[in-house]
């Protein structure tokens, strides 16, 4: 007998099928989310579950296709992290391989609290010849 998937392992099956099949995981996604959810990523915090869901939405109209790899799945019953990379092709520029992590507060069940952490500019970077290795190269020495 089989038990019932975790929320985390809920999410990471809604992420990997988020850009072919978005209309169903956004489905089986929104009943997960508390209605007063809070979102946030490093372009913007979004309050309420319906505007996370319009926002997802609307992201994939503006990519020709976005893709998650799903990496690490850690969860507790108050937490999940999921390790991804994001690989996005706008219908007129390059393809962008964006890594980042998510980090989902639960309470009572529900999500309340969903973060995005990425770097949308050393993805944007990388995807330039002559900028990418520039960018890599300054970093490095700052760090």
């Amino acid at each position: 007998m089989h038990s019932p998937p975790t929320p985390g392992q809920r999410i990471k099956s809604i992420f990997e099928r988020f850009g072919p099949e978005l209309d169903a995981a956004l489905i089986e996604a929104e009943p997960m989310y508390h209605p007063e959810l809070v979102f946030q990523d490093p372009l913007q915090t979004l309050h309420g579950r319906d505007a996370f869901m319009e926002m997802n939405r609307r992201l994939m109209r503006r990519f020709r296709h976005i893709r998650f790899d799903v990496g690490e799945l850690l969860e507790s019953d108050s937490a999940i992290f999921l390790s991804w990379t994001m690989t996005m092709t706008s219908w007129l520029g390059p393809t962008l391989k964006v890594p980042g992590v998510t980090h989902i507060r639960l309470a009572d069940g529900l999500i309340v609290e969903h973060r995005d952490y990425w770097d949308i500019l050393g993805a944007t970077m990388d995807a330039l010849p002559v900028l990418g290795p520039l960018y890599r190269g300054v970093m490095a020495q700052l760090g």
